[in-house]
């Protein structure tokens, strides 16, 4: 099955702001849950988020230094927020 990657505004306004050799490496990043947003694997740090109350439980992208938190909707992936590591796990 093939997820179609979605930016929420601010994931969106954040990858505008930053230097290009970083946005890239996110893009290449998101771009692999394209095949498959639950498991990690080499190049896919992912980690399930427990606890978000009445939602669905959310996931947790690793890309070096950066995070990107996302959900998935039947074959939707839609991430919310990216940041910089250190800005913790406000949602």
């Amino acid at each position: 099955m093939t997820f179609q990657v979605l930016l929420h505004r601010d994931a969106r306004k954040f990858l505008e702001r930053i230097q290009r050799p970083h946005r890239d490496r996110i893009v290449a990043a998101l771009r692999s849950l394209e095949t498959d947003p639950f498991t990690p694997r080499p190049g896919a740090d992912i980690k399930r988020l427990h606890g978000t109350r009445g939602r669905n439980d959310l996931y947790r992208l690793r890309i070096g230094k950066f995070r990107a938190v996302y959900d998935v909707e039947g074959s939707e992936v839609l991430v919310t927020e990216i940041w910089e590591r250190g800005h913790g796990y406000d949602i």
